[in-house]
């Protein structure tokens, strides 16, 4: 378990009903108590260790992602990210143990850099939904039963959006930009066509793709930002700021580029049996760094809207290469100068 000093003043504001100071409560999806956990965990079951209390008190909806899980009747309170034994998007979506242990910590820290950062405090206000507790059951180090155990039984406590939003101000998920009504009308049509397009893919730029790049160039730090972890702040389709979201295994640094290092937090290591091997947050190459943030914010999140807009607006592939230029160039416009926030021997993607 990792999180708030006081983890039982955190889950009585959640469970006030059930939560007790002999038992830590674990939410887990319904799907993979009856699917997986019960026979996965009999043993434990049987001897009362793992007891069933039965339904939240409150209703939740299912984000994008299928596990993280909103609520209905209180907006306010913390997304839950649950452990399900299935794989979406070619990804198991269990929880790993050490992912779970990390994540107050990563975000801690994200915020902490935020909140000392004029640039993305100030400017860019720029929302970090931080993970505020993790908890994670295991059986032991049997491995014979760790096929069937491992990160299947987790939560990871995630920030409400909802206490970030200013007045008139709405979230959309950076996925919904690419989507389309049952008639085939872009979800951004209206908005599109209001401010213009070049206008729109401009202010995109400033708000979504300037405050990762920054966090890289400026702190040294990756964020695994594709469309499914990033949501769009807008005032009635114009753009306004970026939330960012799902640190635990989705950032990527090496200790000794970071601009400060002994800000980092210690985490704990991926061990030897977890399958997946690009599944790490340090590493001793920066280009993997560099890669992380290309290859997720660029090749996938900016790279399809790009070819949405094409398609949508029936531009010829001309005119997505000048959507994909504005793009960049409105990067460059109001991204701080690198020379003073990188230095180029640290960095070597830099010539």
């Amino acid at each position: 378990m990792a999180g708030p000093a006081d983890e039982g003043a955190f889950l009585r504001a959640q469970y006030p009903e059930a939560a007790g100071p002999s038992r830590t409560l674990v939410p887990v999806h319904p799907w993979q108590w009856d699917r997986h956990l019960a026979a996965a965990f009999a043993t434990e079951i049987a001897s009362g260790a793992i007891r069933l209390l039965g339904p939240d008190p409150d209703r939740f909806r299912p984000q994008q992602s299928i596990r993280t899980m909103s609520c209905v009747d209180r907006p306010k309170r913390p997304y839950l990210k649950l452990s399900m034994s299935i794989v979406n998007t070619s990804t198991s979506r269990v929880l790993a143990p050490h992912t779970v242990h990390n994540a107050p910590a990563i975000s801690a820290w994200l915020a902490g850099i935020a909140a000392d950062d004029p640039f993305l405090r100030d400017e860019l206000r720029t929302v970090f939904l931080r993970e505020l507790m993790g908890t994670a059951v295991t059986a032991g180090d049997d491995p014979i039963r760790r096929g069937s155990t491992y990160g299947t039984l987790a939560c990871i406590w995630r920030e409400s959006l909802h206490p970030y939003l200013d007045a008139g101000e709405s979230g959309v998920p950076f996925t919904g930009l690419t989507a389309r009504d049952i008639d085939g009308t872009p979800l951004i049509d209206p908005w599109v066509r209001e401010q213009g397009l070049t206008p729109w893919v401009r202010r995109i730029a400033e708000t979504v793709v300037v405050p990762v790049l920054h966090l890289l160039c400026r702190h040294g730090i990756a964020l695994e930002s594709h469309a499914q972890n990033m949501v769009l702040l807008h005032r009635d389709g114009v753009p306004t700021r970026v939330a960012l979201r799902d640190f635990h295994d989705g950032v990527r640094f090496s200790r000794d580029r970071l601009a400060e290092p002994q800000r980092a937090p210690t985490l704990r290591s991926t061990p030897s049996y977890h399958e997946n091997r690009n599944s790490f947050v340090e590493t001793d190459d920066p280009a993997l760094v560099a890669d992380f943030v290309l290859d997720a914010l660029l090749f996938v999140g900016v790279g399809e809207l790009a070819i949405f807009l094409a398609d949508a607006t029936d531009s010829t592939n001309a005119s997505s290469g000048r959507l994909r230029r504005t793009s960049c160039a409105g990067i460059c416009t109001v991204v701080p100068n690198p020379d003073t926030t990188c230095s180029p021997r640290r960095w070597p993607w830099r010539n």
